[in-house]
């Protein structure tokens, strides 16, 4: 039953993604060839991807993120030895966990520390570090969820996710 469920998962998106790929330019085919559609194909592909990055920059980071991770999981697990389509589909609830634990007890253990650390270097009395702290942490945590989630999930777009945030 795993291995059909996965097998409906992997053709129902590979279907999904190669149909949308070569058939960007349905609109326009009449009268193309089967060589001018294949010529022009990877270059509308790439205007689309550039005008959906225009458009909405954090979903399209978050999708083709989200196709690599996931593409990338599979094949590290096909590496593993488990077979093709026994692959392990509950990787992805760990995420949103994670990003949820980071972003509330890790952020603000960290922060603290952080503040912390700077009075020290500052030779900064221990009541003045601790009224920084206490005047700070609320913004810093608040800041922290708008930007770091985002981040995770998109790994390399960090430059864009911060022109979002800001």
């Amino acid at each position: 039953m795993d291995r059909t469920i996965n097998a409906t998962i992997v053709l129902a998106a590979g279907t999904f993604g190669i149909t949308k790929l070569l058939t960007i330019d349905y609109d326009y085919w009449h009268g193309w060839t089967v060589f001018e559609i294949l010529r022009y194909t990877p270059q509308h592909n790439w205007s689309a991807y550039e005008e959906a990055l225009k458009e909405n920059p954090l979903l399209a980071k978050t999708m083709i993120s989200g196709v690599v991770y996931s593409i990338g999981d599979w094949i590290a697990q096909c590496c593993d030895g488990k077979p093709l389509l026994e692959f392990n589909r509950t990787h992805w609830w760990v995420v949103p966990v994670k990003v949820a634990f980071d972003q509330t007890a890790w952020l603000a253990i960290w922060n603290s520390i952080y503040y912390m650390v700077i009075g020290l270097l500052r030779f900064e009395s221990p009541v003045t570090i601790f009224n920084e702290l206490k005047a700070t942490f609320w913004p810093m945590l608040t800041a922290g969820w708008k930007l770091w989630p985002c981040a995770v999930f998109h790994g390399d777009s960090l430059e864009c996710v911060c022109k979002i945030s800001s």
